[in-house]
């Protein structure tokens, strides 16, 4: 019988920020960015134990992930980059498919977006209306069929899957639009800001 033992070591820190309002002064609370990555380490085929040094070495190996990480968000911080969510890729050390970085943008008070969130809101399609339209359109398309006391589906053949397609990037198409006239709505509402102001950063957690 083969086997083996996994030993897995995680770190984890914690960065947060605040941001005074460009329009109405509001100062946030202090939002926290979770930065979280992992290594393991194999026993070999037939152990079930892991060399101190072996579990030392990953630790190490965690804790430097995180660091690199940190120093990615922080140049692009410098740039003037301010992204709001992360997908790691593939051998990051890190088990959730979404990383939310500084995600709490819109003014609790006025609902005001501010300058610094604007590069990236633009690239930004709300990704709840995405899912809503994007699979709810094709979603009903396909109960509709489902539900169908006719053979007109038969007929269709292969085109129900086509129309479902063509009504899931319609969804998408239409998630875009609608978030992005959202959004220019409400820049237009709140016009210019008193004073441009970046966030405030606290890197080494509280």
């Amino acid at each position: 019988m083969k086997y083996e033992t996994i030993y897995t070591v995680k770190n984890k820190h914690v960065i947060y920020y605040r941001f005074t309002c460009e329009h109405c002064g509001f100062v946030t609370e202090w939002y926290p960015i979770e930065i979280e990555r992992e290594a393991a380490v194999s026993s070999g085929t037939g152990k079930t134990w892991v060399s101190e040094q072996a579990k030392a070495d990953i630790s190490a190996a965690a804790y430097a992930e995180v660091q690199k990480r940190i120093e990615a968000i922080r140049e692009q911080v410098e740039k003037g980059e301010y992204h709001i969510d992360y997908t790691p890729i593939k051998g990051e050390g890190i088990s959730a498919p979404t990383e939310f970085l500084f995600s709490n943008y819109t003014c609790p008070a006025c609902k005001a977006y501010p300058s610094w969130m604007l590069p990236a809101l633009k690239k930004q399609t709300s990704f709840g209306l995405s899912i809503l339209l994007g699979l709810g359109l094709p979603g009903i398309w396909f109960g509709v069929v489902m539900l169908s006391k006719t053979d007109w589906p038969k007929q269709l053949g292969g085109w129900v899957f086509g129309i479902a397609l063509g009504l899931f990037i319609l969804g998408l198409i239409a998630a875009m639009i609608i978030d992005s006239a959202k959004k220019r709505r409400q820049l237009k509402k709140q016009g210019e800001p008193q004073k441009k102001l970046l966030p405030e950063i606290n890197w080494n957690g509280r």
